[in-house]
């Protein structure tokens, strides 16, 4: 979802709710319109641009998700079942018949209140981002910040009308928030400037 994020500036609620029957993937630039978003109750239509990076980041949950093309493409009941199969194949408490030890098997009964959900929240996203940043020992992130990466390495090689349009704002005064100015570029005209 990380990755989907800073390769097409979406934000994080775009990313969570993203599913293939909102996507138009009929040429070589895929075009995402999410039925909801922030600025949905004002009647716009907002359009993300997934190029080739992306794609190819998508193309396995794509794939999986080919039946049942309204479902959300990232899932926390997925992302759990995947967990648990990794799990198992990886075990090392065999007995001798190659079956697991009767006190290593899942005896835990279903609990509808802790089934994880269909689709990810912003909330849990970012829970995710910061678990697993600790579990690394990386400097804690968050996800809104992913966005504000992508639009500023957008601004400082394509422009801030690039920037604009790929975040999805209506105004160059929203982008500006977002993308930061590069002041290594002023350094360097500065310098050419007698």
């Amino acid at each position: 979802m990380a990755r989907i994020q800073r390769h097409s500036t979406m934000r994080p609620q775009d990313v969570c709710n993203l599913r293939a029957c909102d996507i138009d993937r009929s040429g070589d630039v895929w075009l995402y319109r999410p039925p909801t978003h922030k600025t949905a109750y004002l009647d716009e239509i907002l359009t993300k641009y997934i190029g080739a990076a992306a794609q190819a980041i998508l193309e396995p949950y794509l794939a999986e998700k080919a039946d049942t093309p309204e479902a959300f493409l990232f899932s926390p009941a997925d992302t759990m079942r995947d967990r648990n199969v990794e799990k198992r194949r990886n075990r090392k408490t065999l007995n001798k018949k190659g079956t697991v030890q009767p006190s290593q098997q899942n005896r835990q009964k279903d609990n509808p209140k802790k089934a994880p959900g269909e689709r990810y929240s912003t909330e849990t996203y970012n829970r995710t981002i910061t678990a697993a940043c600790k579990k690394a020992g990386v400097p804690h992130w968050t996800v809104n910040q992913i966005r504000h990466l992508s639009a500023t390495e957008i601004r400082n090689e394509f422009g801030l009308e690039a920037a604009q349009v790929m975040c999805g704002h209506k105004n160059a005064s929203t982008t500006e928030i977002y993308a930061e100015v590069n002041q290594e570029k002023g350094v360097q005209v500065a310098r050419k400037i007698d």
